[in-house]
């Protein structure tokens, strides 16, 4: 029997059982869509979430730790640490030791405010507040919708995310700008609370990012909810800077230089590579499971195949 035939003869069998040839090119066209849309789908989530971090961390800047590494403390079992490594705050001198490395343009305190709520003006309701302050360089890789970055000098301005717009009931984001806010702020001692509520007037909108409940302020406003906050007056000062510090360097090329002699002085820094790197290494992972998934729907449609082609033959 000639080639020509045998593949006649299979095409015919195959016609003859159009169900069970369906249902296997319908298994084949499932596997290879879900292969197709999971490796995709990873790949357009972490290009998303990597787009969205560049609009938060400038590449010109670092953060600097006095406690151990960010990510030392990540793992799946516990690590050994030294006495050394426990946290201990800065102090005015390593700030000095810190300037004087050759790169370094600038040095900003890292402000921590948890915030209870913001109420927007004209109305009884509150809602969940994601208090965040930046330097003006930081400030500023903000994408705006409407209005402008306030100065870095400046007080009681803010900027809020567009996802602020409809729950406030606010038409558009023009119409936000100029309009107040009320952020509120509770002393760190739970069982006798203190609430301070600061007024805001709304300059920019932020466009829509992965932080819904974003509202940027200035730094001397930070300052002074953070001060309340933690009871303490002398907080984020030369003589108590905190644990946390930004650094901005002269140019973007010498990030790396600048961390590493930030490090040989004896505390941590870590890139905005470094950071990225780190996402990238989760969503490559991700992009395997979902691949491995994939593949294996792909293998069953390719067995389908196999069987239903041998009964044909046969």
């Amino acid at each position: 029997m000639r080639l020509s035939d045998l593949i006649r003869i299979a095409f015919s069998n195959l016609w003859r059982r159009k169900l069970r040839t369906f249902l296997t090119v319908l298994a084949v066209v499932i596997g290879a869509t879900l292969v197709t849309l999971t490796v995709s789908l990873g790949a357009g989530l972490q290009s998303f979430i990597v787009d969205q971090f560049g609009l938060l961390m400038p590449q010109d800047a670092l953060f600097v730790s006095s406690s151990q590494s960010f990510f030392d403390a990540q793992g799946n079992r516990p690590q050994e640490i030294n006495i050394t490594d426990i946290e201990e705050p800065f102090q005015k001198e390593d700030l000095e030791s810190i300037r004087a490395i050759d790169g370094v343009e600038r040095i900003d305190f890292s402000i921590n405010v948890p915030a209870v709520y913001i109420s927007p003006e004209g109305s009884d309701k509150i809602y969940t507040v994601f208090i965040n302050t930046a330097p003006d360089y930081e400030a500023e890789t903000r994408q705006l919708v409407a209005g402008m970055h306030f100065a870095e000098d400046t007080s009681g301005e803010c900027l809020i995310t567009y996802n602020y717009l409809e729950s406030f009931g606010w038409n558009d984001a023009e119409s936000a700008l100029g309009r107040q806010v009320t952020i509120a702020v509770g002393k760190i001692n739970l069982y006798a609370p203190e609430i301070k509520e600061y007024t805001f007037t709304v300059v920019g909108v932020i466009q829509r990012t992965l932080n819904a409940n974003e509202v940027l302020i200035p730094m001397s406003d930070a300052k002074d909810m953070a001060r309340f906050y933690r009871g303490n007056p002398n907080i984020y000062t030369e003589e108590q800077p905190g644990s946390f510090l930004r650094v901005k360097v002269t140019d973007e090329a010498l990030v790396m230089q600048v961390a590493d002699e930030i490090k040989r002085l004896g505390f941590n820094a870590i890139t905005p590579d470094e950071i990225l790197a780190e996402i990238n290494n989760v969503f490559n992972i991700i992009q395997f499971a979902l691949s491995a998934f994939g593949l294996i729907a792909l293998v069953v449609a390719a067995i389908g195949i196999i069987n239903t082609l041998m009964m044909a033959i046969y």
